[in-house]
């Protein structure tokens, strides 16, 4: 094996991640760049790390870190929400349950904005083209088509119950129930509603399908029946659940009047960017556009915080972006006019804030290593549990043929003379680690 990598040493992929001091390229952030570095974690997939010195009174340094995706089926995005929409999960209890439905995480950041309470996401969002939330409120969304294209558009989805000639409006896919409107939940919520108060609850079994964004799915009343609090939401079932104080509404009263054997249509329709018929995985923005065609959003809340956003190049490609803030010396954080622009500065034309103050979070597996680590400084001190993250899944299989070699450490500054130790890690095309304990290498 020795000899094998010594071997390999003329052909191999030496990838150094890249530092400077100060006297870099200008940004929004600041005229002085402190730091930069960048490093390919997996295909298509590259990570940056960034200080930028503001002279901008009170500011000072600010840290950024995020992830560049060029579309390719080797990695795709997607939505991790821990193994329930209720509740909240930091980031790598959400890499842990990745793992155990054999997938491959290699990096993530946080999502949607969510109720500190319940856990539950604000948006809209879907996984591999299941809804697994929706509002009732249409929303501009961020979606990835199955090779992992991205694009910004407007999601709207109404969702309806039908029996014969009748129909009911269902407002919200599972959402913690409030008393104005129609709430469906399927086991993807988790063991049960959490509901308070009394209440119309329907268990409808017989699923023929799960509820897309467009599309017709039936089942068969199981039962019709009171309650008071929270209900148990049984796997292969769709229970629908409706406030007592809606009892004079039209829609309480069609639900109210099934029978368990009745067979109804479960129907839904997308108003909005027909691309989302096709898209895999979306997740809305409740708060808007940061950026629309490259225009900054004028209308933005002012106010200087860690931020999280994502945004889309022309291309399809897509940035995810963290920046830290709240923390004096180290980064002061940005207010949402200045994230729009410095992700217009990195390409993008469309882009979405996601929650952002002590839920930004960044995450990777860095090149021949096997730990998955968290490399931004969250505000809180520590990793908040959060709704949702997006992640990126790396569907190659591990060859254990060493392709490619990684030195660290990533943040390496000395002067012309001067010496240090490096470590020299490995990994196949796949970006797997490969043993790297006899390698021998050269540079100058």
């Amino acid at each position: 094996m020795k000899d094998k990598l010594r071997a390999l040493v003329a052909s191999v992929i030496i990838i150094f991640y890249t530092t400077t001091v100060a006297f870099a390229s200008t940004s929004i952030l600041g005229s002085e760049q402190m730091f930069e570095g960048k490093v390919q974690v997996a295909d298509g997939t590259y990570y940056y790390e960034n200080v930028f010195y503001s002279d901008q009174s009170g500011v000072g340094p600010q840290a950024e870190f995020y992830f560049e995706y060029n579309p390719n089926t080797n990695v795709v995005p997607v939505i991790s929400d821990g193994g329930s929409v209720y509740g909240r999960y930091d980031i790598y209890q959400n890499y842990n349950d990745l793992l155990s439905n054999n997938l491959k995480p290699v990096a993530g950041v946080n999502g949607d904005f969510f109720s500190l309470q319940t856990g539950v996401p604000i948006s809209h969002c879907i996984s591999d083209g299941y809804i697994m939330s929706k509002d009732k409120t249409g929303q501009d969304s961020i979606g990835f088509m199955e090779d992992g294209t991205a694009f910004i558009g407007w999601l709207e989805i109404k969702t309806t119950v039908i029996k014969d000639d009748l129909s009911a409006v269902v407002e919200n896919i599972n959402k913690y129930r409030q008393p104005h409107q129609v709430y469906m939940f399927t086991e993807e919520f988790g063991p049960e509603t959490h509901d308070t108060d009394p209440g119309l609850v329907i268990v409808l079994t017989d699923i023929s399908d799960k509820i897309s964004i467009d599309g017709e799915v039936t089942a068969t009343v199981e039962s019709v029946d009171y309650f008071t609090g929270s209900t148990a939401l049984p796997k292969d079932k769709i229970v629908i659940s409706i406030n007592d104080k809606l009892k004079e509404q039209d829609n309480y009263k069609f639900f109210e009047s099934l029978k368990a054997g009745d067979v109804v249509t479960i129907k839904s329709e997308l108003s909005g960017d027909p691309r989302f018929l096709e898209a895999k995985t979306v997740m809305g923005g409740s708060q808007g556009r940061l950026l629309n065609k490259g225009v900054v959003n004028d209308k933005l809340q002012v106010g200087a915080a860690p931020r999280t956003a994502v945004g889309v190049r022309e291309d399809g490609s897509s940035i995810f972006y963290t920046i830290d803030g709240r923390q004096t010396g180290y980064s002061y954080g940005v207010q949402l006019t200045t994230l729009a622009k410095r992700l217009k500065e990195l390409g993008c034309v469309d882009a979405i804030n996601l929650d952002g103050g002590g839920s930004t979070t960044c995450a990777v597996i860095f090149p021949g290593y096997k730990d998955f680590t968290v490399t931004n400084s969250p505000s809180d001190g520590s990793v908040r549990k959060n709704s949702n993250f997006f992640f990126f899944v790396n569907n190659q299989k591990p060859t254990g043929n060493p392709s490619k070699m990684f030195i660290y450490p990533l943040d390496m500054k000395i002067l012309s003379g001067a010496k240090t130790t490096v470590t020299a890690k490995m990994t196949d095309d796949s970006f797997s680690p490969v043993n790297s304990d006899n390698i021998t290498f050269s540079t100058s």
